[in-house]
C-alpha cells in the first residue's frame, strides 16, 4: 500500500508543481492582419497582409502605481512583465520587442467595473526604439527604420469585461495582473485595430492590423503530459494491486 501511494503522489506532485511553473509565464499569441498602410510603405506592406505575434509575459509582476480614480475605475501598470516578443507581416518582415525597465513595454491597464453605467476597459503596451537597451528592434524598410511597436485592447461595451480586477472595495485600486482567460480577454475588443507598427518619418508612417487571439499550444502538450502521467501511475497502481 505505501508503494501505491508514493507512485500516485508521484504524479499528484509532478502535475501540482509544473501547473505552478507554467502559471508564472504565460505565452501570448495572436494572428491577424493589416487593415491601413500609410502611402510611404505601400510598395513593401498591403491591407490584407498576415499579422504573427508572440511574447511571453511574467504574470508574477506586481503592479506599479495602482490607482482608483472614481468608484468604478481602477488603473495600473506593469513593468518587465514582457520578453521574448515577436512579430511576422507577411511571412518576409521580422521585428523583435521585450520590455526594458519602466522605459519602455510598460503594460498599462485600466479597468471598469462590469456593473458600471458608462467606462471602457483597456491595455496598451509600447515598445520604444532608441531606449537603450532598445526594446524593438528590426530591419529597415527601405529608408523607413522602425520606431515603435504598440498595442491597444479598447472595450468600451457594457458590461465591461475586457479587463477583469482583483474585487477590491472601494478605496483600493481593483487591478489584477492580466492574465489571459482569467482576468484579460482581448477578443472583446471594440476598437477598430489593435496593433501598429511606426518607423521613422513625419509620425504617420505606420502600419496598424487587427488581432484575434491564439490559444497557447503548451496548455494542450501540458495536458497531454499530465494525463500521461497519470495513466503511468494508474498502471503501475494495478501492476502493484495484482501483484499483492
Amino acid at each position: 500500500m505505501p508503494t501505491m501511494k508514493k507512485a500516485y503522489a508521484s504524479a499528484l506532485f509532478f502535475t501540482a508543481s509544473l501547473g505552478s511553473a507554467l502559471a508564472e509565464t504565460q505565452t501570448w499569441r495572436f494572428s491577424g492582419a493589416l487593415d491601413s498602410v500609410s502611402a510611404s510603405l505601400s510598395s513593401y506592406f498591403s491591407i490584407g497582409d498576415t499579422l504573427s505575434i508572440s511574447m511571453d509575459v511574467d504574470t508574477s509582476v506586481a503592479v506599479y502605481n495602482p490607482d482608483r480614480p472614481s468608484f468604478y475605475q481602477s488603473t495600473g501598470s506593469y513593468r518587465d512583465a514582457v520578453s521574448n516578443g515577436s512579430v511576422t507581416v507577411d511571412g518576409w518582415y521580422d521585428a523583435a520587442f521585450e520590455s526594458v525597465s519602466n522605459l519602455s513595454g510598460t503594460i498599462d491597464v485600466i479597468n471598469t467595473a462590469a456593473d458600471a453605467f458608462s467606462g471602457y476597459d483597456q491595455l496598451t503596451m509600447t515598445f520604444n526604439d532608441g531606449i537603450a537597451p532598445d526594446s524593438v528592434t528590426g530591419p529597415n524598410v527601405g529608408s523607413y527604420e522602425i520606431s515603435s511597436i504598440e498595442f491597444n485592447f479598447y472595450n468600451a461595451d457594457s458590461p465591461f469585461e475586457m479587463i477583469l480586477g482583483n474585487g477590491a472595495a472601494y478605496p483600493n485600486a481593483d487591478i489584477a495582473f492580466p492574465v489571459i482567460g482569467e482576468t484579460f480577454f482581448p477578443d472583446l475588443a471594440t476598437n477598430a485595430y489593435e496593433f501598429r507598427i511606426r518607423f521613422a518619418g513625419d509620425g504617420q508612417d505606420m502600419i496598424t492590423g487587427s488581432l484575434t487571439l491564439v490559444p497557447e499550444p503548451s496548455d494542450g502538450i501540458w495536458l497531454m503530459a499530465a494525463a500521461g502521467m497519470s495513466a503511468l501511475a494508474w498502471r503501475r497502481l494495478r501492476g502493484e494491486r495484482k501483484a499483492a
